[in-house]
């Protein structure tokens, strides 16, 4: 399933979501928060399916997937190639369904750069179900500066380019 397939099927105007301002919508807001603020694999383990429908639509930019157990999967492996992954929302918008969280993460990874903490900015557009989980999840990030200018070769490559335009 492709975003635009995600937004038709998950479009706030033709299916139950969460009544705005009431407590399910909190929580879910809540739930969404304290699972990206500290992704490790129990956490992953213990919350992505309370946080995520089992049809979900997910694309981090890097990927894209379907589903709570797709999504689950795609966590625990990022968790197990990292030392650590905290994720701090910095500002959320609503507007008619649709939630936008702007983030910042920083990411420590156990043998790529070791020791040295990436951080990267982003944003992600979020639609709930009338249950509370994320139906839709797609992120909007500076992969860039936040990942790839730090891979060697591939980095340099980047950095030029940036550097000429």
């Amino acid at each position: 399933m492709s975003y635009r397939d995600a937004l038709e099927r998950t479009d706030p105007k033709k299916v139950q979501t969460l009544e705005p301002s009431s407590v399910q919508e909190r929580e879910a807001i809540d739930r969404f928060s304290a699972f990206i603020s500290n992704l490790t694999q129990g956490n992953i383990r213990a919350m992505c399916k309370a946080v995520y429908a089992a049809d979900a639509f997910f694309n981090d930019t890097l990927t894209e997937l379907n589903g709570a157990e797709e999504i689950e999967r795609y966590f625990i492996r990022t968790a197990q190639t990292t030392e650590r992954v905290i994720g701090r929302i910095t500002a959320m918008a609503v507007s008619d369904g649709d939630y936008y969280f702007r983030w910042e993460m920083d990411v420590q990874f156990k043998k790529f750069k070791k020791g040295q903490i990436m951080h990267s900015i982003g944003m992600t557009h979020i639609r709930f179900d009338d249950h509370g989980k994320v139906v839709l999840h797609q992120d909007y990030w500076d992969a860039a500066s936040g990942l790839f200018e730090h891979i060697p070769v591939l980095g340099s490559v980047i950095r030029l380019i940036k550097s000429r335009l």
